[in-house]
């Protein structure tokens, strides 16, 4: 079905990417439970991509699944 809704996938590596350009100094918060601590959307979408560099190393590839736990 076509739709003038939005023109790309919705991956978390698009949301990251924009994030990063258009509000790239604004803080994301984070609370693991311990304490909550902050960033900015730039570093948050560079840490993703060191992430994502990574399991690419470890022959992790688009499509394939990767779960975490917590």
């Amino acid at each position: 079905m076509q739709s003038t809704m939005q023109s790309a996938e919705l991956l978390v590596s698009e949301v990251l990417r924009h994030g990063a350009t258009v509000h790239g100094a604004q803080e994301v918060i984070h609370d693991d439970g311990a304490g909550a601590s902050a960033r900015t959307f730039a570093e948050l979408a560079a840490e993703a991509g060191r992430l994502a560099s990574a399991l690419a190393g470890l022959g992790v590839g688009h499509g394939d699944v990767v779960g975490t736990l917590c």
